[in-house]
């Protein structure tokens, strides 16, 4: 769903076509980065001492991985033909003292690659494929490898799938000046999106490292998840996106309120894809008092139309209190993509959903996608 805050400008959008459907295989026996990812996933898992647990891998996957992007970048080339394997992973490890002084935020002193010389090997020998093609979501690909059933029955959510990132991005169109901001950022997909966009329309990779390192905010209540959000950015363009672990609806994280780290005048672009499900308990009472569609509401006698009471109920479920608080984020004339069950729209009992986003947004567009194309994915 594509709506303006207060403002009166349309757009519209295809679903983009899936990206590189004819590539070429990457080895011999992978057709796709994700299929690679699931060979690394069960290499790993058979191979590696001390480390079993699919978060613990992938940790360590995106180590390595963090140095295959130096290595793009012309900061180092760990392998040479015909290295002794003991070799590469001492230069690997090189680099990866590089990128721990680069991203303090995410490896802290002390951080070491823990793979033995045939796994780091083998790393690179299956991801012989850039990370940061156009068009192309490589980190994305192993998230859901390898967290991606788990991830399933964390809160509610679920991976977007990349043309759905894709045609919201398209569709609201961010400008290398303007902040955005995900407030149930997963795995960051909605925010590696919009650094593809750039990167597609032409903007250099300096500038979109800079970008990310100024513009882009992202929220998740999972410290697991924003950390991933955090690698995921980084890994795409080089910065330093402002990716906090705390509650979108409180508006609170673990060191206080969370708006003095927003900007003031709220976002020029909002992207997101909340958690669903009328069982989820989105927020404590004090919280839902806060929300204007955490109230009962009941038709005016004169008018008939819906308004908010004084009672508030005690559980509402997190698409309706994220209506709100994605609204409340954006700027006047901000521009807001969210993904919502068609149940919020069509359903007579979020009747009052309906008419508080049409008393506060112009909606632009409604969107129909099918449910299964979510129920392939995990979670981000």
């Amino acid at each position: 769903m594509l709506w303006t805050k207060d403002a009166n400008r349309m757009c519209g959008a295809e679903m983009p076509r899936q990206k590189n459907a004819d590539q070429p295989p990457l080895l011999p026996g992978f057709r796709t980065p994700k299929e690679a990812f699931r060979d690394l996933r069960n290499y790993l898992a058979g191979q590696v001492v001390g480390a079993t647990r699919d978060e613990t891998l992938l940790d360590e996957l995106l180590k390595v991985l963090f140095c295959k992007l130096y290595v793009e970048r012309g900061l180092g080339d760990p392998s040479e033909p015909n290295s002794d394997p003991f070799e590469v992973a001492n230069r690997v490890r090189t680099i990866f003292g590089k990128v721990r002084l680069d991203f303090r935020d995410i490896y802290p002193d002390g951080t070491e690659i823990l793979l033995d010389p045939q796994a780091i090997c083998r790393i690179l020998e299956v991801c012989d494929f850039p990370l940061t093609e156009a068009g192309a979501d490589p980190i994305g690909d192993a998230f859901e490898v390898f967290i991606g059933s788990e991830a399933r029955g964390r809160s509610g959510q679920f991976f977007t799938p990349q043309p759905v990132t894709d045609l919201l991005v398209e569709a609201l169109a961010p400008k290398p000046d303007e902040t955005v901001i995900d407030p149930a950022c997963g795995a960051g997909g909605f925010l590696t999106a919009v650094a593809r966009h750039f990167s597609a329309n032409g903007v250099p990779p300096t500038a979109i490292a800079e970008y990310s390192t100024r513009n882009l905010y992202g929220i998740d209540k999972d410290d697991y998840l924003a950390k991933l959000a955090r690698m995921h950015v980084a890994l795409l363009t080089g910065g330093h996106p402002r990716i906090y672990c705390g509650d979108s609806l409180a508006m609170q994280n673990g060191n206080g309120g969370l708006d003095r780290d927003l900007p003031k005048r709220g976002f020029d672009v909002l992207l997101t894809n909340p958690p669903f499900g009328v069982k989820i308990v989105a927020a404590k009472p004090e919280v839902l008092r806060k929300f204007d569609l955490a109230r009962r509401w009941r038709p005016e006698p004169r008018t008939g139309r819906l308004q908010p009471t004084g009672e508030f109920l005690s559980q509402v479920p997190p698409q309706v209190l994220f209506v709100e608080r994605c609204l409340a984020l954006l700027r006047d004339g901000g521009r807001l993509g969210m993904v919502v069950p068609e149940s919020l729209l069509s359903n007579k009992s979020y009747r009052h959903v309906v008419e508080f986003i049409l008393a506060n947004a112009d909606v632009e567009a409604v969107i129909g996608m099918p449910e299964a194309l979510f129920k392939t994915s995990g979670k981000g």
